[in-house]
């Protein structure tokens, strides 16, 4: 039940990055729209990833790339 609980959260974060998307878009703050937009798509990708049971990398170092 722990990873059931915690996609669910991770939904939940989604659910906020999507809403505050949405005021960002009616604002007119189209760089918050689309840093939103991708926070938002992460978190539910995380969220179906947990609920799985799937790793997903946690670091956020990119020089390798």
């Amino acid at each position: 039940m722990k990873n059931l609980e915690t996609s669910q959260g991770a939904l939940k974060r989604a659910e906020r990055c999507y809403q505050s998307a949405i005021q960002a878009f009616e604002d007119k703050r189209w760089d918050d729209v689309m840093y939103s937009c991708q926070m938002s798509v992460e978190q539910a990708l995380k969220a179906i990833l947990i609920l799985y049971g799937i790793e997903y990398p946690k670091i956020h170092d990119i020089s390798s790339i």
